[in-house]
């Protein structure tokens, strides 16, 4: 749980991860990837990105954003019919108040973002902060912005097209070449588009949304082997590093 001021040209390299996240932007714009959808959030806007889901951000119409991001695990969540909110002005005060307020209250690690444990003496105050939190959350989760539209650009749709495709194509092996092919693109083409909205290789993306698909299998009750070969990977070694590399432990452990 932290806030942050970004630079006019900050630009984050795309992740997925397997723990809920929310971005408040408090101030300026930012443009934010979320699997096929792009969009561009004002100040007052907010999105949701549930478990496994890619995104990234970067700044956007020149502005130095400040932002305030809550990451955390959720057993439960409540039924939500959107992923883009929208919040008040008290809101956002309350927002800075409450990051200032973990400060004093958690230990935090990992560049001063990640709360690992509550301070000596501070029970009490951390059950009502959380208490807080959750309520404002609520609060956020009932004003769903139904009228923000994805990001239409030509860029936006070829980026959109382009892990259709993916997505279509799962269970095979692909290389670059093939891909580009598929897409009716050059090479550079392509990589230059899927730069600039995921920040990451495309080959990358591609085995992450495989091992997304692979966990899905695996939790159906298939084994390694069979999610292995049916995704493309004829190296079941490398399909668990990979797999470990995005879900944070091995197959065998997964399952």
């Amino acid at each position: 749980f932290f806030d942050l001021v970004f630079e006019r040209n900050y630009y984050f390299s795309g992740e997925a991860h397997n723990f809920w996240e929310i971005v408040f932007v408090l101030s300026g714009n930012v443009g934010i990837t979320a699997d096929k959808e792009v969009y561009i959030l004002k100040s007052g806007n907010a999105i949701l990105h549930p478990p496994m889901q890619f995104h990234n951000i970067w700044s956007e119409n020149g502005t130095a954003p400040e932002i305030v991001i809550l990451s955390f695990y959720a057993s439960k969540m409540p039924e939500l019919t959107g992923n883009i909110f929208n919040f008040t002005s008290e809101m956002a005060d309350e927002l800075r108040r409450l990051c200032q307020l973990a400060k004093t209250i958690f230990t935090y690690e990992r560049s001063q973002v990640e709360l690992t444990h509550t301070k000596n003496g501070k029970e009490s105050d951390a059950s009502f902060f959380l208490c807080q939190l959750e309520s404002m959350l609520h609060t956020l989760f009932a004003s769903v912005n139904s009228g923000l539209s994805v990001h239409q650009s030509q860029s936006a749709k070829n980026y959109m097209f382009i892990l259709s495709v993916l997505e279509q194509n799962i269970y095979r092996k692909l290389t670059i070449s093939q891909i580009a092919k598929l897409c009716n693109m050059s090479e550079s083409n392509l990589k230059k588009v899927f730069n600039k909205y995921a920040a990451k290789g495309i080959m990358n993306y591609f085995n992450t949304i495989k091992i997304k698909k692979a966990a899905q299998c695996i939790g159906s009750g298939m084994s390694i082997k069979e999610t292995a070969c049916l995704l493309g990977f004829s190296d079941q070694n490398y399909f668990s590093t990979v797999f470990k590399r995005v879900m944070g432990v091995s197959p065998a452990k997964y399952k």
